[in-house]
């Protein structure tokens, strides 16, 4: 996933401060893995894996997020996990204003080796997590700096819910984008 990810912005500029960026992002990825196995759903492969958090906050939710804390600030330093922080807080923000991301699945990271983009691989990882949140009447809702991403999300239902938000921090603009259910397909 670090390949997949590196120029993301937002993985760039949480990693900037790091020694070794390429092994601070594996350690971030290695994380995010294991709290989205514990508190999430994970769809992943050898070729690239979907990470999605699930609405509400359990004690089982809370325990992944600290322990991934912990791994973050190992693998990105201090300042690392302060910009971290400062990034997701204000896109937390952004998104507070749109109530219906509340309680819906969030797709917190997808990401697909760079030689296995453009073959279905993206589409398979997600599609597992896209027919069980519309088994259960639930929207998704994802949050991407990657402006050449938008027509495979588009692909799959996802619109966006505003204009392009400008990220102070990393100076890139990123898009919210939500999925409603789609309706049960006659078999």
């Amino acid at each position: 996933m670090a390949d997949a990810l590196a120029f993301d912005p937002f993985y760039v500029h949480v990693s900037a401060l790091a020694a070794d960026s390429r092994a601070a992002l594996t350690a971030y990825f290695a994380a995010a893995l294991v709290e989205g196995r514990a508190a999430g759903r994970v769809v992943s492969s050898s070729l690239g894996a979907a990470i999605w958090a699930l609405p509400g906050e359990s004690a089982e939710q809370r325990e992944a997020y600290a322990a991934r804390r912990v791994a973050l600030s190992a693998a990105l330093g201090e300042d690392g996990l302060a910009r971290f922080d400062r990034v997701v807080a204000g896109m937390a923000a952004a998104a507070a204003p749109f109530p219906e991301v509340a309680s819906a699945y969030y797709l917190s990271i997808l990401g697909v080796r760079p030689s296995a983009q453009r073959t279905g691989v993206g589409r398979r990882l997600m599609e597992h997590t896209l027919r069980e949140a519309d088994e259960a009447g639930v929207s998704c809702w994802l949050e991407t700096f990657g402006e050449e991403a938008l027509p495979f999300y588009a692909a799959l239902g996802f619109r966006p819910l505003c204009p392009p938000i400008l990220e102070t921090s990393t100076g890139s603009c990123y898009n919210i984008l939500l999925r409603t259910p789609s309706p049960a397909q006659p078999r």
